[in-house]
């Protein structure tokens, strides 16, 4: 029996709300960056995997590796636990920075 479906990569996400490329989606526990633009109700690629340039909260540094959240409240990464898990720091982000990489 073979059970492989796909690599798993990309996934198709319907918008409930509109979506600009390169945009973190919320995927309830995790979030996704949008392929493209994706129009409310309409279906669009969205990334689950790679490593990804995102605002992020400024007055906090990041060290590589640390587990990273997104805060959907304020469209920005954090280390802020409680929030939707991101991924994980790909670089150092110092406290002043405004975006951070993160590895899905």
């Amino acid at each position: 029996m073979i059970n492989f479906i796909e690599k798993g990569d990309v996934l198709d996400y319907t918008a409930a709300a509109a979506v600009k490329s390169g945009a973190a989606v919320v995927l309830v526990n995790h979030i996704g960056v949008a392929c493209g633009d994706i129009a409310l109700g309409k279906t669009g690629a969205v990334n689950v995997s790679g490593v990804y340039e995102l605002a992020a909260e400024t007055g906090v540094a990041f060290a590589i590796g640390d587990d990273l959240y997104w805060d959907a409240a304020n469209s920005r990464l954090t280390k802020t636990t409680g929030t939707v898990k991101a991924g994980w720091a790909w670089a150092a982000k110092a406290a002043e920075a405004t975006t951070a990489q993160v590895r899905l």
